[in-house]
């Protein structure tokens, strides 16, 4: 859709020939490696502890156990 604006719109904006590469990478490899998929899995369990932190795990932080 957005790529249709572009050509109606006659946007035409310059692309390196790093993202032209990944463009093209990304098409023909499309599914995620093992340790792509780790990384996400990760990234994704470290954004749920920071969102939602657990209430039964109150344990005091470093700061907390200096200004004691």
């Amino acid at each position: 859709m957005i790529n249709y604006l572009k050509k109606w719109l006659n946007l035409n904006f310059y692309i390196s020939e790093l993202d032209q590469f990944l463009q093209a990478y990304r098409k023909s490899h499309p599914k995620l490696s093992c340790s792509q998929k780790e990384e996400i899995q990760k990234y994704q369990a470290i954004h749920r502890k920071r969102d939602k932190p657990d209430a039964s795990n109150n344990q005091p932080g470093i700061n907390e156990l200096f200004w004691e």
